[in-house]
């Protein structure tokens, strides 16, 4: 590789998204960056704008960008005005919104503790689902979508699970604090 040019300003960089001729580009200073690379060798800020924390990931679905912003969640962005990207909804997450992919009609979110898969158009949470049970120590820092595929990599290694629209199953975790209870203390409501 030869370097071509440099873009300075853009802050701790984490992550570049392309849309024919623009790029989206986070930066872990808490901000989103448009810039026109219609001449890769002269590329152009179009605009910065502030989000709700620290970017740690992008991904693109149509006319939507989402970014990961850690303890923030997942911000969405309408980006049918390339240059001009407007939030136009939030996902909370409960952990840590590490790293986020999307396919088809969902997008994946690794949370630190558990992968989340919601509606891209909705935003509605579909499902979750924690990559080692009970795990001591736990961090899903990647993931990526093959059709109906999520692939989470997480500490230890790379897991794969099988999404299922309209599968409906149960979403239950047991901490181990919540079941090392006195057995004196034991009854149906505890249960």
């Amino acid at each position: 590789p030869t370097l071509v040019r440099e873009t300075n300003g853009l802050g701790n960089t984490w992550k570049v998204e392309l849309v024919d001729s623009t790029a989206y580009v986070v930066d872990h200073d808490g901000r989103l960056h448009v810039l026109d690379v219609s001449s890769p060798r002269e590329p152009s800020l179009l605009r910065s704008i502030d989000v709700p924390g620290a970017p740690r990931d992008a991904a693109l679905l149509g006319d939507r960008l989402f970014l990961a912003l850690g303890g923030a969640g997942v911000e969405v962005y309408d980006i049918s005005d390339r240059a001009d990207p407007r939030s136009i909804g939030h996902i909370d997450v409960l952990g840590s919104a590490q790293s986020v992919a999307a396919s088809g009609e969902t997008i994946a979110i690794a949370a630190w503790s558990h992968v989340a898969i919601h509606d891209a158009e909705t935003l509605t949470l579909l499902a979750t689902e924690k990559t080692r049970p009970r795990a001591q120590f736990e961090q899903n820092l990647g993931v990526a979508m093959v059709d109906d595929v999520v692939i989470v990599a997480e500490w230890e290694g790379l897991h794969l699970y099988r999404h299922r629209p309209g599968y409906v199953a149960p979403d239950l975790w047991l901490d181990e604090d919540m079941i090392a209870f006195d057995a004196e203390e034991l009854d149906a409501r505890a249960v």
